[in-house]
């Protein structure tokens, strides 16, 4: 998404899935609008609310074709951290007969990277770090508090500055 929108106007096509792979949703048109659509249908018509995080979760990406390999198996285990609580355990069923892909540069990336920061820190060139403080109420009201632009000295917090310069776009992706 990011990379779309730093790359000027872009055209986004999204489709959601059933369990039986059944396409349930269509979402087309400028990227943040036709984004924001798709995941609200998904909020509405795919997702549970949870009373508190769970201790294990055990998740999927589907099935075939979607867990060919451990790139896309990560999906499926994205979604459950959101209901697994810190330090709890996530185990991923996922068949990934392509195991690791030798194509493209994700086997590298997790050989090289020690932790996932690390790898983060590799792939994307960073010219602004960005901080946004936001909070979601027990009725699932969201609010923030703005995007803030961090300046680091030597690898060390030197200077926030508010609010973040940097365009409206990045401070609306910032903060939705």
């Amino acid at each position: 998404r990011d990379g779309a929108l730093m790359a000027g106007r872009a055209f986004n096509l999204n489709v959601t899935l059933n369990k039986h792979h059944d396409i349930t949703g269509v979402f087309a048109g400028d990227l943040l609008t036709s984004h924001r659509t798709g995941c609200a249908f998904v909020r509405e018509t795919a997702m549970q609310a949870v009373a508190r995080p769970f201790d294990v979760v055990v998740t999927t990406n589907s099935g075939y074709p979607l867990d060919l390999n451990v790139y896309q198996a990560i999906k499926g285990i994205s979604a459950a951290a959101r209901v697994c609580r810190d330090g709890g355990a996530i185990v991923a069923a996922a068949e990934c007969w392509d195991g690791i892909p030798d194509h493209g540069e994700y086997r590298r990336l997790l050989e090289e990277g020690a932790n996932p920061e690390a790898i983060v820190e590799r792939v994307v060139d960073f010219t602004h770090e960005i901080s946004v403080i936001a909070v979601r109420g027990l009725d699932g009201e969201f609010a923030h508090y703005g995007a803030v632009e961090n300046v680091h000295r030597n690898h060390i917090l030197d200077l926030t500055v508010s609010p973040a310069r940097v365009s409206l776009t990045e401070r609306t992706l910032a903060t939705t």
